[in-house]
């Protein structure tokens, strides 16, 4: 059994004066203006390479604020994973104008529009957001929405 006294000033916790955490759903399928926001290259968890891992955010309309993830293997064992990274990553970079990367950071900050799916893995039962494509921004962006980051 633990204390749980120094977590709450010493009082009881009080779990109605809390909102109880609610269920956290996927993006609807459908296109967003987006910008990515945050990048790192990280170990793949088998050991057999290294992704790019972006952290795009809908900047406008009802789902304003919401946050999805891409990673990307750009060195991997397996040449066919490599290859669907680099052409994801080409995707990305030519709906940005961005045609020679040498940073992730040249990514940031530039609104693209985003396709996005909503999957549904059976055998695990969970479901995800998975960037389906990306395409240039054809109308302008709120100045404030270019200063966030």
């Amino acid at each position: 059994m633990s204390d749980l006294a120094f977590a709450f000033g010493n009082k009881p916790f009080d779990v109605m004066q809390v909102k109880p955490a609610t269920g956290f759903m996927p993006v609807p399928t459908g296109n967003y203006t987006s910008m990515v926001r945050i990048s790192k290259v990280a170990s793949a968890k088998s050991g057999r390479g290294r992704y790019l891992s972006l952290e795009i955010e809908i900047v406008e309309g009802n789902f304003q604020g919401r946050r999805v993830w891409e990673n990307l293997n750009l060195n991997h064992t397996n040449p066919e994973t490599v290859e669907i990274a680099q052409r994801k990553l080409s995707q990305i970079c030519r709906a940005m104008g961005v045609l020679s990367l040498d940073e992730s950071a040249q990514l940031y900050n530039v609104p693209f529009q985003l396709s996005i799916q909503y999957d549904y893995q059976n055998q695990v039962r969970y479901t995800f957001n998975r960037l389906d494509s990306c395409s240039q921004q054809y109308h302008e962006v709120a100045p404030w929405v270019l200063d966030q980051g």
